[in-house]
């Protein structure tokens, strides 16, 4: 879901940026970027996450992991973390959990620090679902 947001949050961003007010027309090509968006939303809504993390074939399950994956860009950077559960039967079973992004800061970083940014999320991440699920 993260993913389908973090484009409309860095054109809100170069919005804030060029000092666009709340009531100004959309200049273009920020406009047709925004229409753009707007026409990816009917698909959005037939995404649908199982909330509840539980292996569907009710197996004992032997190993509990959490997973996080974490990338930044020029644009923006995210972290997002899995659930994996082993049963006894021998079968993996994933469940996504929850996900973060970040739009860069205004003044310009390099690639590496929002990786370590990424990174930074992903522990925040953690250590929250960690407590959560605990």
């Amino acid at each position: 879901m993260d993913a389908f947001i973090l484009p409309v949050k860095v054109l809100l961003q170069e919005l804030w940026r060029m000092g666009i007010q709340w009531d100004e027309r959309v200049p273009e090509p920020l406009l047709t970027q925004w229409h753009r968006w707007m026409k990816s939303l009917p698909p959005v809504a037939k995404i649908k996450i199982p909330r509840c993390f539980r292996n569907p074939s009710h197996a004992t399950t032997t190993n509990v992991q959490l997973h996080y994956f974490s990338d930044a860009s020029n644009h923006g950077y995210a972290a997002v973390g899995y659930l994996r559960l082993d049963n006894d039967r021998g079968r993996v079973h994933c469940a996504f959990v929850m996900g973060k992004t970040r739009n860069t800061p205004l003044k310009q970083w390099s690639v590496p620090r929002l990786e370590l940014q990424a990174a930074v999320v992903s522990t925040r991440l953690h250590m929250f679902i960690h407590d959560e699920l605990d």
